[in-house]
């Protein structure tokens, strides 16, 4: 049985993610994975079952604030590549409502077994970021695009994105100015299957220009006949992950692709290192029609 109220809209005839959190839901303590240029990144590891939804986070500790994170889901083999068949994120935002900074992160399991997720947060010290989000409303059966616009100054981070809808694109961008860098906010798109308007929102987690040394990377994958598709980004040796975002495209539409994944990783040498030199992300279409993604990466020097 799914508990009443948690699913909104369809994407492909599968069920997004809303409100997911139950009542009587225990939020289990945040690892502390350790600290890499002045970022710390913590990780909260806990199990779906089949036929749910959960709306978690990994929170920040005393002090820091969230500027980017989300989740791994693990394969219904357990393995570190692949997204079992009906599983899917959600949302994927910086939060306070916890009573601390906490990166929140949503998540759908329609695999037909229960599946390890891991929830990522990379914080950083309050006094060196500024946050900004703006909002817009999406109407039925139209995929709906907001941006987060980082001030005079500063560049973007990190960033998010909250929708009732599947995440489409969650990516920092470039307004055309003359350094032709994304580093100007942080761009949100989802898509709207259900029958009435739902809200967008876009978080940008913004720094003064200069200050981190940031370095922007991208790269991307494509897939067909409705399989799910992984693509990732390496920072530069020395450099920490600080933001990570996905675009998803093509498919037959808007309702047809979404990102299933997305989450800060090691380079697995040694594996106890904090998971600061590298990103993941993965993304699902439901039809045959070529479906592709790029994946963003921001890394700290």
């Amino acid at each position: 049985m799914r508990k009443a109220g948690i699913f909104r809209g369809l994407v492909g005839g599968a069920a997004v993610v809303s409100s997911l959190l139950g009542a009587g839901s225990a939020q289990a303590v945040s690892q502390d994975l350790g600290t890499v240029n002045g970022l710390n990144y913590r990780v909260m590891a806990t199990t779906i079952d089949s036929g749910t939804g959960l709306d978690s986070y990994a929170d920040c500790g005393d002090g820091d604030i969230a500027i980017g994170g989300g989740i791994d889901i693990a394969d219904d083999e357990d393995t570190n590549v692949g997204i079992a068949e009906g599983a899917t994120m959600g949302s994927t935002y910086p939060d306070t409502d916890a009573g601390v900074s906490v990166w929140r992160t949503s998540a759908l399991n329609e695999s037909g077994g229960s599946l390890e997720t891991a929830f990522y947060a990379i914080c950083s010290e309050p006094a060196d970021v500024l946050a900004r989000k703006n909002k817009t409303r999406v109407g039925p059966g139209s995929r709906g695009k907001v941006r987060a616009a980082c001030p005079t100054g500063y560049e973007v981070a990190g960033g998010g994105i909250r929708s009732a809808g599947p995440t489409l694109a969650t990516v920092p961008y470039d307004d055309d100015d003359k350094n032709k860098k994304p580093d100007d906010g942080w761009r949100a798109s989802s898509y709207n299957g259900g029958g009435e308007r739902i809200s967008l929102t876009a978080f940008a987690s913004c720094v003064r220009a200069r200050d981190w040394g940031l370095t922007y990377l991208r790269s991307g994958a494509a897939t067909q006949a409705g399989h799910t598709v992984h693509s990732g980004i390496l920072c530069p040796e020395g450099d920490a992950l600080a933001g990570l975002g996905a675009k998803a495209r093509g498919g037959e539409g808007p309702h047809d692709i979404s990102i299933r994944e997305l989450y800060p990783q090691n380079d697995f040498l040694p594996e106890e290192d904090a998971p600061s030199e590298a990103m993941a992300a993965g993304m699902g279409a439901q039809s045959d029609a070529i479906a592709g993604m790029s994946v963003s990466g921001i890394c700290r020097s």
